[in-house]
């Protein structure tokens, strides 16, 4: 249960959330025998984003794979669906945890060039930064 709810924090940009879970509510919750084993699942899936983010190579880490899919259940969703989407791209863009594989999933989305040309502006610094970084 607790994996799930970490997994999901660390897809929705919440590394300071994950954080403070660890060091915090283990213990209230009883779980501190789990701490390593659950402390080592966290730092691997980070690792492995870490890892796998700005690559041009067709490899994402399974947080991106994760992004992705809810981008895309939640485009399904309708008016909901886009806000959900924007948000998780606002929190993401302000965390600077934009990867590229999802910036492009989304601007894929969008109904026009205009739109696409909003999406992009914004996030335009940020992604030239990860392309000119990694690419």
């Amino acid at each position: 249960m607790y994996g799930e709810y970490l997994g999901r924090l660390l897809v929705e940009g919440n590394d300071d959330a994950v954080g403070h879970f660890l060091a915090h509510e283990l213990t209230n919750r009883g779980l501190e025998s789990h701490r390593d084993r659950i402390e080592k699942a966290v730092r691997k899936l980070q690792q492995e984003h870490a890892d796998c983010v700005g690559h041009t190579s067709k490899r994402a880490s399974s947080i991106s794979r994760q992004r992705a899919a809810l981008v895309k259940k939640w485009s399904l969703v309708g008016v909901a669906g886009r806000e959900a989407i924007r948000m998780l791209f606002a929190k993401l863009v302000s965390r600077q945890q934009l990867d590229l594989p999802l910036c492009n999933s989304v601007l894929r989305l969008c109904y026009d060039s205009e739109s696409q040309l909003e999406v992009g502006w914004g996030t335009a610094s940020l992604t030239c930064r990860v392309i000119c970084t990694h690419g």
